[in-house]
């Protein structure tokens, strides 16, 4: 059994557990996972299953607007129902890296985290840190990968398991997995949450083998990268010189956030949903009315809009706001 102490300004945490791995003579092995979302907690749940699962590491959590209350995350809902310290620091300063240090962690696995680990944070784990990176490296290097498979219209996306070095995404391959089929219905969270599940069945292998120094590493192609950049607002302003095919990608892509969003007499209006159609198109930006459902013109056929939003308010259909103006003028954007 072995004790551990990691303070922070916020927390005094006391962790007491017995491990479940036992390797080389009763030697037992710590895991430290850092991650966020909740499409991680099948990994974080497969790791604690057969190691010792010391500390969840998460990026704070967001406060509702009507109460001020922080909402429990999934992974920190599952740390408090199994006894596991469950950390969300502001900052990775030199006093929190100094008690991370001194539990003494064998192996760090980040998945999703949303924060960038130094040097000093890299060399902490006596066997290393595995990143499970939600592509196949070296394409889709970077904070966005899942985004970009979907907006770029791939047909399969997988994930990576990499012994994390300080480049981005840039570590030796501990494990590729085959391609994974994306779905026409898949959003960036249902892709997420099936790349990450398929993640959870194979990452405690990995985990052993860097233990066991059993593991077979190989380099990425680096001439072969391509890097994805951090999603903004600005990235869900639609073009409507786009094809309803991409436009129809991203509003998948950036289900979650920014959304899609157009404008209309300098008012900005969210797009809910859409659908292809086979209908052709003229003008892009132009709106069309049929059977009281709105119709918009892209580069090659037209979408049907359902749910829109203006800022500040109520979810609203598509025709019971425009049928209040002359919609045989309107181009939106």
């Amino acid at each position: 059994m072995k004790c551990y102490k990691l303070e922070t300004k916020n927390f005094i945490i006391k962790r007491t557990g017995i491990k479940k791995n036992i390797k080389f003579f009763g030697y037992k092995m710590d895991v430290v996972f850092f991650g966020t979302p909740s499409s991680c907690l099948p990994i974080v749940k497969t790791i604690y299953s057969r190691f010792d699962l010391s500390l969840i590491i998460s990026k704070s959590s967001t406060l509702t607007l009507s109460r001020r209350k922080r909402n429990e995350s999934k992974l920190e809902t599952f740390s408090n129902s199994k006894s596991i310290s469950y950390l969300t620091p502001e900052k990775l300063d030199s006093s929190f890296i100094q008690n991370l240090y001194s539990m003494q962690p064998d192996i760090f696995v980040i998945c999703a985290y949303g924060k960038i680990l130094n040097k000093k944070v890299l060399s902490i784990p006596k066997f290393g840190t595995i990143n499970i990176h939600p592509s196949l490296l070296p394409k889709y290097r970077g904070p966005s990968p899942v985004q970009y498979s979907l907006k770029n219209l791939d047909v399969h996306t997988g994930f990576t398991f990499i012994k994390m070095d300080e480049g981005i995404d840039t570590g030796d391959i501990l494990f590729k997995s085959l391609p994974i089929k994306i779905e026409d219905e898949d959003t960036t969270e249902s892709l997420t949450d099936k790349i990450f599940f398929s993640a959870s069945k194979k990452i405690n292998k990995s985990i052993q083998n860097l233990f066991d120094n059993s593991h077979s590493l190989s380099k990425q192609n680096n001439k072969l990268a391509t890097y994805t950049k951090l999603i903004s607002k600005k990235d869900g302003e639609i073009n409507w010189h786009e094809t309803s095919k991409q436009l129809n990608a991203k509003i998948r892509a950036y289900s979650n956030w920014p959304g899609l969003y157009t404008f209309h007499n300098t008012k900005k209006i969210k797009i809910l949903n859409l659908k292809q159609t086979t209908l052709d198109s003229t003008i892009p930006g132009k709106i069309y009315v049929k059977n009281n459902q709105i119709y918009v013109d892209t580069s090659t056929k037209k979408i049907l809009i359902s749910n829109i939003q203006l800022e500040g308010k109520k979810i609203n259909s598509a025709y019971s706001y425009f049928k209040n103006f002359d919609i045989s003028n309107i181009v939106l954007g």
